[in-house]
């Protein structure tokens, strides 16, 4: 529990929701119950389940009752949000045996769709005190990606993988980058990127009550070294 709320009473988690007194499944996480403001905010580092924001104002209808309230926010502690998997092509293997990207090629990034909406499918969570339930869904909502060259990239899906190489050039279609400059003068002679993954959660009481708790914000870094691409004449 968090705040004042916390009492002496038996709590028990469900993940399957399977309990006579289950109250109504959470509406779906949407992008407007996860405003980029508190991107910043909300993070927890390494998927920890300990939280650096509160429930967001006006998150929960004035009419809900605080122990209600409670139990969505200590369900929400409870979610296990996994780490993001981002993958960066294309790779080149360059001539020291490393691989990585060229200036001027652009860059698609993506990650596992495995939970984004419309057809993945959102983390749940059930707190029960009593003859009080609350349930929780999360769903990833926004990537955003720093590449490492002092850009920021802002993507409202999980990206397109990049299946046909013939399609690189083109760039890809929602979550793409392209390099400038070369990351020699970079530590290891490459860009440190981070992706974070923006998860907006929603919640339900037994009560009937429900609403829109703050975001959780997990956060990744990968190591990506992009060189120049030079064109090099070859006879005949």
């Amino acid at each position: 529990m968090t705040g004042d709320n916390r009492r002496s009473v038996d709590i028990t988690v469900r993940d399957d929701g399977r309990s006579a007194t289950r109250p109504s499944r959470p509406r779906a996480p949407t992008a407007a119950d996860a405003p980029e403001a508190w991107d910043e905010a909300c993070i927890v580092p390494n998927a920890s389940t300990s939280l650096l924001c509160n429930v967001g104002s006006g998150s929960a209808p004035g009419t809900a009752p605080d122990d209600v309230v409670a139990l969505a926010v200590e369900a929400r502690s409870r979610l296990t949000i996994p780490l993001p998997r981002p993958t960066v092509r294309p790779l080149v293997r360059f001539a020291d045996g490393t691989t990585g990207g060229l200036t001027g090629a652009p860059a698609w990034l993506w990650t596992d769709p495995a939970h984004w909406q419309p057809s993945g499918t959102p983390l749940t969570r059930e707190v029960r005190a009593g003859a009080v339930t609350a349930v929780v869904s999360a769903a990833p909502v926004r990537l955003t990606w720093r590449p490492g060259d002092g850009s920021r990239v802002v993507c409202r899906t999980p990206g397109t993988p990049l299946e046909d190489p013939r399609r690189g050039p083109a760039g890809s279609p929602d979550c793409g980058h392209t390099y400038r400059r070369t990351s020699a003068d970079r530590p290891g002679g490459e860009y440190r990127a981070s992706v974070a993954i923006t998860w907006a959660v929603t919640w339900a009481g037994s009560d009937g009550s429900g609403g829109a708790l703050a975001p959780l914000v997990v956060t990744t870094t990968l190591a990506y070294p992009v060189r120049e691409g030079r064109a090099q004449l070859v006879g005949p």
